[in-house]
Parts: structure tokens; sequence; C-alpha cells
């Protein structure tokens, strides 16, 4: 069947891969919901066939497949997902680390739960064998875009009593995004920062602070965001694997007289 013949929507998402604790984009994407139904679409020619060949027992529970969220995607910003996304097609399973969505799919087909080919004949998935899981989820993250960041420094020259606008951007995988805050003194007190984009549940939000320090010195930023729950982002550093990178991110800025 012709893919494009469904009813299309236009979907902001953000994908996160496991090997930080940042999202790597967020795209504008043509898609079809996975529940999109078929039988509503005219036959195509065979050439012309777009299906897909996915195990959701392998990327997530049998109820994320009906998530209306859970998308299969073939175009991005504007034009066809290009090969290193996917292409000709991918699924979209919002909360779950991009590796755990797969790609390059040709074929979808359902089966029933005591098909045989469900039955694993080696191993256990190659994340797992990687020694990643049992949790796939993208954890909360959030941090700091501007002024420019290098080697964990501001570059912007920044002076006592004059403003600077702060702004970066915080991603909850499918939770979406409740507020972000900064500390100016090592944590000890939060600042809550304004929303600028609330973004939705699937995409990243973007935030901005005006700070106008009231005195000289060397000061550590920290950026922390929750989650659509009211659950905080984990500050405590964790390696990329098994479950992914957490932790805040921290900034330092001289402030000069």
């Amino acid at each position: 069947m012709r893919l494009t013949a469904l009813t299309t929507l236009l979907a902001l998402g953000a994908v996160a891969c496991g090997g930080g604790s940042k999202p790597d984009a967020s795209q504008a994407a043509a898609a079809v919901p996975a529940t999109a139904n078929a039988a509503a679409a005219p036959a195509a020619p065979a050439t012309e066939a777009v299906v897909v060949e996915v195990k959701m027992t392998g990327n997530g529970s049998t109820k994320a497949a009906f998530e209306p969220t859970t998308l299969l995607v073939y175009e991005m910003n504007g034009g066809p997902i290009p090969h290193i996304h996917g292409f000709p097609l991918r699924l979209i399973v919002p909360g779950l680390y991009g590796e755990k969505n797969p790609k390059w799919l040709t074929k979808i087909e359902l089966l029933t739960a005591n098909d045989p080919r469900l039955k694993k004949t080696h191993g256990c998935g190659f994340y797992k064998e990687q020694g990643w899981g049992p949790n796939f989820v993208v954890p909360t993250t959030s941090r700091i875009d501007a002024p420019e960041v290098t080697d964990g420094r501001f570059t912007q020259e920044i002076r006592v009593g004059e403003s600077t606008e702060l702004r970066g951007i915080a991603f909850g995988g499918d939770r979406g995004i409740q507020k972000v805050a900064l500390s100016f003194d090592r944590e000890k007190s939060w600042q809550e920062t304004t929303i600028v984009e609330t973004g939705t549940k699937i995409s990243w939000s973007t935030w901005s602070y005006q700070w106008r320090p009231g005195a000289p010195g060397e000061y550590v930023i920290a950026v922390r965001a929750t989650d659509g729950t009211g659950a905080p982002q984990i500050s405590e550093e964790r390696g990329t694997v098994p479950q992914g990178a957490t932790g805040l991110q921290r900034v330092r800025a001289v402030v000069r007289g």
C-alpha cells in the first residue's frame, strides 16, 4: 500500500541517543500513527510499497505500539528522511533512546503472541549484549546553550551589574517539561527560569533567564529541569552504560567588576 495515502500528520519531536545526556535533535517530521487504518488506503504497485517488520516486544511494551505518539516517519524537515536517520521509514517510540527506535524499515507484520518467529534463537538483543538495560527510558536532561560555552566556560565577558541572558533547552523524553531552574551558589538554592517555548511532551522546551550578577568572582552555574510528572532531573553523574548518561550541566563564569 502507499504509506502517504494514509492520514498523515506533522509532528515535532526530539530523539536522544544513549551516548549522551542531551537530545540530539528536535525535528519536524511527516508521519503516520503506527496504528493507522491501513484498510482505508488504496493499493499501490509493489515497487512503491513501504512496509515494516517490527517486533515491539524488543523495543517496549505492546501498549507502546498503540500510543498515538508512536509514529512511522518518512519525512523530516520538509524532505525525505535521510538515510542516516532511517530512510525509507523509521519507527519513533517517544521516551525510548534512538537506538531502540528501528530504522531502515521495509515491512510491517503483525504476529500473534505464540508465533514461532518471536522465539529468540540467539543472544538477548544487540544492546543488551553490549551491557545495556534493562531500562531504555530517556532520563530528563537540560543544558545551557547561550552565551557560548567552550570547555565548560562562558566565552562572553560578563560584568557586575550588567544583564546577561542565559538560554538553553530541556528534554523529558515523553513526559514533557514542567520547569527549569538555575543555581549560582553551588546548588544551595535555585532560581526558576522562564519557559520560552513549552514544546510538546515529546519535544524539548526552551528557557531563558536574565542574570545580573551583584559581585565579581568566579561562579559555577548549574541547570536542572523538572519533567511533566514533577520529577526532578537526576543530579548524580552516571555513565552511558547501562541506562544512559545522567547528571547536571555546570558552567563556569568569570564576572569582572
